[in-house]
């Protein structure tokens, strides 16, 4: 018995032991090799500080900037929107670590070596593997690599063509009016209402997306959204422990909240496939061809049968499947809603741009008709307030990983399991490359299409991304986008209410921290 009770004390000492040096070299060695291998090739960054890294000096910093922003809103927005990383823009240049904990993370602002990385074909730089945290928010397509990334990617295709966008037009308009008409409600007999738009946008676009999403399933789809927003709210809280993915098994209750919202979203999002492939199966009339699910299943079930498999292992299992519609929200939702709030906070902030908005509007829709497809493709200026709209406000930063064996990076060589970061609020305000204007609001530098928009051509400018992993429903959202100002035009004028704080914020996406109060007027109708 004693001989037994010796072999398990060595077995759990060993194990204790081989615990013990693992944390030791992830807080202290690793950090300490890559360091030293940053700066022998001349990459500038701060020195490892102990566990916390950067973390805690950079929320010190972002609270002390978000106290002191100017009441005058302005596109000026990086000494406050990332202040530790405006200062080491300024001392470090265009490339350069910090530590995020006890990983580091290298910032490119180097268009040349941007696109370098971005088109790179082979595993040298991928999407990062995404933590056990936010895998309970959402996965999908964006989150893979290699041969199943390219396979999600060819299924889902058809469901985002142009043509197909197009037979969502009047689904879109339709969630767009009824907007309008609570809006014209809340104004009543008044000439003016102040509103929160990102409120009322995020409302807009949760509508737009379960409506082409699940078709008439929406109301379902509504509650998903509900989920799923509360779930982001609450990934943005633990993301710092991301690190140690061990966390989510404590007892706390975020986690266990987080991990009944899963469950219920998985349940309810399975509900909904799963009777949609049955109806698939049988021919019924219940299926609804246009709507984002539908095109995606259709998809799915073709690339099932040109690889023979009844099983489904040349397509998407039912588990893909629910994964990708919980993409459908986040991306579609998000992004959009972001998008709108920051043009009309914009177009607030520029009378004279709003004007000119609504006059392209108003001379080629009209002020009572509903655009159609082929309207909002004529509307140039309109496009382009929402292209500048994008460039100072791009709803997210990129970010890849080095694979297995580094990857090389212009001169540099970057050791394996390195994330590079392309902060896009700084890279679309480098002077050096859209000119002494770059904070201004001018969508005219698109009035030559992107790729003229500054000196440099083609333009760096990615706010869906770029190269073979750009947004796949940037499209989408573009549609969303117009719709939405071309109707608010020609029905309402915009200007910011005394109470707006113009404080950028990073969570998730790039959003309003306090909201965006708006004084919405009633357009009088022409005589």
């Amino acid at each position: 018995m004693g001989e037994y009770i010796t072999i398990l004390g060595l077995f759990l000492g060993l194990c204790l032991a081989s615990f013990v040096l693992k944390v030791l070299g992830t807080l202290f060695l690793k950090p300490r090799l890559q360091e030293r291998a940053f700066r022998k090739q001349g990459i500038p960054g701060p020195p490892y500080s102990f566990f916390n890294g950067d973390h805690k000096e950079m929320r010190k910093m972002m609270q002390q900037a978000i106290a002191t922003m100017p009441k005058a809103p302005t596109h000026d927005i990086l000494p406050y929107y990332n202040p530790l990383m405006y200062q080491m823009t300024k001392k470090y240049g265009k490339m350069f670590y910090i530590w995020l904990g006890t990983l580091p993370r290298v910032v490119l602002l180097e268009p040349k070596l941007i696109r370098e990385m971005l088109t790179n074909k082979g595993e040298e730089f991928h999407k990062p593997e995404i933590n056990a945290f936010t895998r309970l928010f959402t996965a999908g397509v964006s989150s893979l690599n290699g041969q199943k990334w390219a396979m999600h990617r060819k299924i889902i295709n058809p469901a985002f063509h142009m043509e197909k966008l197009k037979g969502m037009t009047p689904t879109i308009a339709k969630c767009m009016e009824a907007m309008i008409s609570k809006w014209e409600k809340a104004l009543g007999s008044k000439e003016s209402h102040e509103l929160d738009v990102s409120i009322e946008f995020q409302k807009l676009t949760a509508d737009i997306i379960s409506r082409v999403a699940f078709g008439n399933r929406y109301e379902e789809g509504s509650r998903v959204f509900q989920l799923l927003n509360e779930q982001g709210k609450l990934l943005s809280k633990v993301y710092y422990m991301a690190t140690f993915p061990w966390l989510r098994h404590l007892p706390t209750k975020t986690n266990f909240r987080m991990k009944q919202i899963n469950r219920e979203v998985t349940n309810t999002l399975k509900g909904i496939v799963t009777a949609r492939q049955k109806a698939m199966e049988v021919g019924g009339s219940y299926v609804v061809k246009d709507d984002l699910l539908g095109l995606l299943l259709e998809s799915n079930l073709k690339e099932q049968r040109e690889n023979n498999s009844s099983r489904g292992k040349g397509g998407m299992t039912l588990e893909d499947v629910i994964e990708e519609c919980k993409l459908f929200y986040f991306a579609g939702h998000e992004t959009t809603a972001n998008l709108l709030t920051w043009t009309i906070v914009a177009l607030s902030m520029h009378q004279d741009w709003q004007e000119k908005a609504r006059e392209e509007v108003v001379g080629l829709v009209g002020i009572e008709k509903t655009p159609s497809f082929d309207d909002l493709s004529h509307l140039k200026l309109v496009t382009m307030v929402l292209q500048e709209t994008l460039r100072l406000y791009p709803p997210v930063s990129i970010t890849r990983t080095t694979g297995r064996k580094g990857a090389k990076l212009g001169d540099k060589y970057l050791p394996r399991g390195v994330s590079v970061f392309v902060p896009t609020p700084f890279l679309h305000r480098d002077q050096q490359v859209w000119g002494e204007d770059v904070l201004e609001f001018n969508p005219r530098r698109f009035s030559e299409g992107i790729s003229k928009a500054s000196d440099k051509d083609p333009s760096p400018y990615f706010p869906f991304g770029w190269g073979p992993r750009i947004c796949i429903g940037q499209n989408l959202s573009m549609l969303e986008a117009k719709m939405a100002l071309t109707m608010m035009l020609q029905r309402f004028s915009f200007e910011l209410s005394p109470s707006y704080a113009h404080i950028p914020y990073f969570v998730l996406t790039l959003q309003p921290l306090r909201g965006a109060q708006i004084i919405v007027h009633r357009l009088q109708p022409n005589p």
